[in-house]
């Protein structure tokens, strides 16, 4: 074996002398074997080895620094050793020594993303209070973990944090506080469950050795050399940490790199490496040097050529150096492509990855890394089917695989069976292939009561077959579900969790039938199947009591949670299969090839979300409070919000743009970039990224399929009946068959002479069920037709239309607008009431009179309709009416409706709906107004009517508020009536054409409507 032959850059850095060192390592050079021989270099000088600290974030890091510290180094006879740790393990080991000094408890365990997520969905659901809307429970767990996290990165509690709020709390201010009090209630929670996060691990071992100093020089006086590795991605508290132990005593060697710092979203700081010189001077109070690694010993020179590139949309800092390709490096491929649709990128990835393994590639030697997991979903898919074999990093996304859904599907029906949705997936899934037909036999079966059990349930109807009229092949599905069911539900109820799986999955013949697969499917399937029951073996609970059901409570906390990809530690492979990670996932791997899809404007490098803003967001800290309020200068100094927005737009960038450096660099020998135009249901094809234009752009790289024209919306693939599977016993089906029955009822017995007795057994069953059904007796009364005043403005718009949501109903997407109109009538609404009502939990519970804002959807507003409202006349002055439910009938119709709000003034009552939204030029719109006012008329809203109406639209999506009243009298209010019997009798009986316009644009139902299309590609 060649021994190793140190670049000149490294041996700087080994032969630096005995004062502090930071090392800006750029990617792929070599950081690891510079820490491991600059510490050699320490021990053969003489020093202790047991004197030298080491420290990494991961323990996939620090394992991997042990291991090759003990291959280079000759310990002494005694056996001592350099001590490597993570930076969480140390403060731990601070703890385990010195905590009792500020009543830390021993015995603690660390929480992860799934604990972290399901204990803070449990303390919300114990919160009382009026300034957080509860009725969006996830959304509000994500805001908890987020502020616990940033009072702990910096130090501060619930308490400090009040201190510094205004005497004058506006609705930012009064949020944050709520979210902060629900923070302190997290962490109440933690200490009676014995659990501590890592940020805790931090803040507790910074508080013992500031608040004992003589800790903190007792821990120094220890080491003589300490390599700390990442440094870029400490957070204040870290630095904080460190720098009160190690600013003056050991040698202390930071290595890091500025442009891999792809954490700051949770609490890493930039200016923590930028810093390092003055926080860790020399012994004469100068700042500590500065050397480079800047060969790169990973990657080919195509891809160091792009790394580059890609540097040059990060901001210049000290000492910071372009990569340089090691001598031997060879040309490397850099391939860039552009499809129409992610399904056909996917394919396309697949293809590549089974073509370079067919040239000598081990599977295990690419890679797949996305910015989301949703990301990672079309590539599985297509790799499943071009039967490559792969593994999952992301802990979220392998709950997704169909192997592990297909056993938490179990594992939730043994939990509970009578959740139905799992036993659906069970019934209808590949193993028992139960048809809607025997689903629809169970249901009836429930309703009408032929299932002698309390309260029956679909599961009871599996187990009381005998009940039911299966089909023959059902009757004998539902057979062998029902015996491999409670044999695994008896044999759970004494068993923990990981012997549950194990039960599960050897009642299943899990393992058998993986063995029968094609080698590579078995293989992806015997990995994901591990890492699950890794995942269950590992799993402790939040109480005492490890149950089932709360490991799937757990499992629905990791899926849920946002952030558990990007958190999943990065591993490497331990089978040859292709890895498949988000872009966080992958930092600190390598591989031969590296495939980078979705490379689509504003996916990746993604476009902003949210400001990190405290003047806007709720979740921002102060920048007074924060420990790295100076590298917010530039962004407290701005004059103006758009100013700031900006400042804060580019600090996003950046660290999209170190996200992107660092996927780069992940590759050594090919770098496959890649996009699509259309996927799921955007509305607008995508463009390529700015990453996947520098990859086309490079000089050398190769051009893969790449598509300019994006083509039209494709449309959804569809259903089609590819008939029966041939039938074992009838050549022309049993629907040929059957005919063959009717037309000569001899047919059987002549055909199949052998099934003649018991067919005829069977007919004269069938003919005595017959006759003894029961003839009806009386026709049901018809109901009478009803609707909402919603659905009444759609049919005003365009019949078809409404067509497709009253009568033929089809699928409607969740929209942006909608949700932010709910959001801004839950806020007025809870401010007229002082409290939120519970018909809040219903659907639909607002009318929205129209179809979505247009091209807005998807984007935040200009203007915050709340900030409009609170400066508008309706703030200050309490409604009459809030939310007030009716229901009219006109010509044996009805029609119901809510009024947001009513103001009387003597005797007129005017009548208000929010709208937060800008004004909207729509005749269909004033069917609102009318129904209201006739409501109010008729007595709809209370026992008097009132003797003079006013309707008024108010709309808060314009700054001021934009006012459209109208004064009602009995010609009015005539009209009114008419138009409304009417539309109700057209809503009932039709006829139902189409009504094209502009609004088709953002129409639901557009890929079904063929007089949309036309309408808009005219207008085009």
């Amino acid at each position: 074996m060649t021994e190793f032959v140190p670049s000149l850059e490294q041996g700087r850095v080994i032969d630096h002398g005995e004062e502090p060192l930071r090392v800006v390592a750029g990617a792929g050079t070599g950081k690891t074997t510079t820490m491991v021989l600059r510490i050699a270099r320490f021990i053969d000088a003489g020093g202790d080895p047991a004197r030298a600290l080491a420290i990494t974030f991961t323990n996939k890091a620090a394992d991997e620094l042990r291991d090759r510290l003990r291959g280079t180094l000759r310990l002494h006879p005694e056996g001592r050793e350099p001590e490597v740790a993570t930076y969480h393990s140390f403060a731990a080991s601070i703890l385990d020594e010195f905590g009792a000094r500020i009543r830390h408890e021993p015995g603690y365990t660390v929480m992860d993303e799934g604990h972290r997520s399901e204990l803070a969905a449990r303390v919300l659901r114990d919160i009382d209070d009026p300034a957080l809307d509860l009725t969006a429970i996830a959304q509000r767990r994500d805001e908890l973990l987020t502020i616990s996290d940033a009072l702990n990165d910096n130090l501060i509690d619930a308490q400090h944090l009040e201190k510094f709020a205004p005497r004058e709390l506006d609705d930012i201010w009064t949020r944050r506080l709520a979210l902060a009090r629900a923070a302190a209630a997290f962490a109440e929670a933690k200490a009676r469950h014995q659990m501590i996060e890592f940020s805790d691990l931090i803040a507790r071992a910074v508080k013992v050795v500031d608040t004992y100093p003589e800790v903190a020089a007792e821990i120094a006086s220890r080491y003589d050399q300490v390599v700390m590795d990442e440094y870029q991605d400490t957070d204040p508290s870290q630095r904080i940490l460190l720098r009160a132990l190690f600013a003056s005593g050991p040698v202390i060697t930071a290595v890091g790199d500025a442009d891999q710092t792809i954490y700051e979203w949770r609490g890493a700081s930039l200016e923590n490496f930028e810093a390092f010189p003055t926080d860790f001077p020399k012994a004469d109070g100068m700042p500590a040097a500065t050397l480079p690694l800047s060969v790169n010993r990973r990657s080919d020179r195509l891809i160091i050529d792009l790394a580059n590139d890609v540097r040059t949309q990060l901001p210049a800092v000290s000492h910071s150096f372009d990569l340089v390709p090691n001598d031997d490096a060879g040309a490397g491929a850099v391939v860039a492509s552009w499809f129409r649709t992610d399904h056909e990128e996917a394919s396309w990835i697949a293809e590549q990855v089974t073509e370079r393994h067919g040239e000598g590639i081990a599977w295990k030697d690419m890679a797949v890394l996305s910015r989301t997991r949703e990301g990672l979903r079309p590539i599985a898919h297509a790799l499943r089917d071009a039967g490559v074999p792969f593994e999952v990093g992301a802990m979220g996304e392998l709950l997704q695989i169909p192997e592990i859904a297909d056993i938490v599907a179990w594992l939730r029906l043994i939990a509970d069976p009578r959740n139905e949705p799992p036993l659906l997936r069970v019934l209808m899934g590949g193993r028992y292939r139960i048809g809607m037909a025997d689903i629809a036999a169970m249901r009836t079966a429930v309703k009408s009561g032929a299932i002698d059990v309390h309260e029956p349930r679909l599961i009871d109807a599996a187990l009381h077959a005998d009940r039911v009229e299966f089909s023959e092949l059902g009757r004998r599905a539902i057979a062998s579900f029902a015996v491999t069911f409670l044999a695994a539900h008896r044999a759970a109820q004494a068993m923990s969790v990981r012997a549950i799986v194990d039960e599960v999955l050897d009642t299943l013949k899990v393992w058998e039938e993986v063995a029968a697969l094609p080698p590579n499917d078995a293989l992806t399937a015997r990995i994901n199947l591990t890492r699950f029951i890794d995942l269950a073996d590992r799993w402790r609970p939040l109480d005492a009591t490890a149950t089932l059901g709360g490991f799937l409570r757990y499992l629905d906390a990791l899926d849920e949670s946002r952030r558990a990809a990007e958190l999943d530690a990065a591993t490497d492979p331990s089978e040859d299969a292709v890895r498949l990670s988000t872009a966080h996932g992958a930092k600190g791997l390598e591989w031969s090839d590296v495939y980078l899809p979705g490379l689509a404007d504003k996916v990746f490098p993604a476009g902003i979300r949210s400001y990190f803003d405290p003047e806007r967001s709720a979740l921002v800290l102060p920048y007074d409070v924060r420990l790295d309020a100076d590298s917010y200068a530039d962004v407290r100094a701005a004059k103006s919000e758009d100013e700031r927005k900006r400042l804060l737009k580019i600090r996003h960038d950046h660290q999209e743009w170190r996200l992107a450096y660092v996927s780069v660099t992940r590759a050594k020998h090919r770098l496959v970039l890649s996009g699509h135009a259309w996927d799921g249901e955007i509305k607008n094809p995508r463009t390529p990224s700015d990453l996947l234009v520098k990859a086309k752009e490079l000089v050398g790289a190769q051009i893969g399929p790449f598509s300019h024209d994006p083509g039209p919306r494709p449309e959804p693939a569809p259903w089609v009946d590819e008939g029966p599977a041939p039938d074992p016993v009838f050549t022309d089906g049993w629907d040929g068959a059957l005919r063959e029955a009717i037309e000569d009822p001899e047919w059987f017995t002549t055909a199949f002479p052998e099934h003649a007795d018991d067919v005829a057994a069977r007919v004269a069953q069938m003919r005595l069920e017959i006759e003894d059904l029961a003839e009806p007796t009386v026709d049901p009364e018809p109901q009478p037709f009803a609707t909402s005043v919603t659905n009444l403005v759609a049919l005003a718009q365009c019949p078809l239309r409404f067509k497709w949501i009253h009568h033929d109903r089809l699928p409607r997407r969740p929209r942006a607008s909608a949700l932010r109109g709910t959001e801004f009538h839950r806020r007025v609404e809870r401010h007229n009431l002082g409290r939120l009502s519970l018909d809040d939990l219903e659907d639909a519970t607002y009318d929205e009179g129209g179809p979505a804002e247009g091209p807005s959807d998807a984007a935040q507003p200009a203007v915050d309709p709340w900030a409009v409202f609170e400066a508008s006349r309706f703030h200050d002055r309490p409604a009459d009416l809030v939310e007030a439910p009716f229901e009219i009938a006109i010509d044996d119709r009805t029609v119901r409706g809510k009024v947001d709000a009513v103001y009387v003034d003597d005797t007129t009552w005017e009548i208000v709906d929010y709208k937060s939204g800008a004004p909207k030029q729509s005749d269909a719109l004033d069917v609102q107004l009318q129904a209201y006012a006739v409501a109010a008329s008729r007595g709809a809203l209370s026992e008097d009517p009132p003797e003079q109406i006013a309707v008024t639209f108010a709309y808060f999506g314009v700054d001021p508020v934009e006012e459209a009243s109208q004064r009602v009298d009995d010609e009015w209010l005539a009209r009114a009536n008419e138009r409304l019997a009417v539309l109700l009798e057209q809503a009932d009986v039709g006829p139902f054409p189409a009504s094209p316009g502009a609004e088709c644009q953002w129409c639901d139902f557009l890929h079904h409507c063929e007089a949309g299309k036309a309408f808009l590609a005219h207008d085009a």
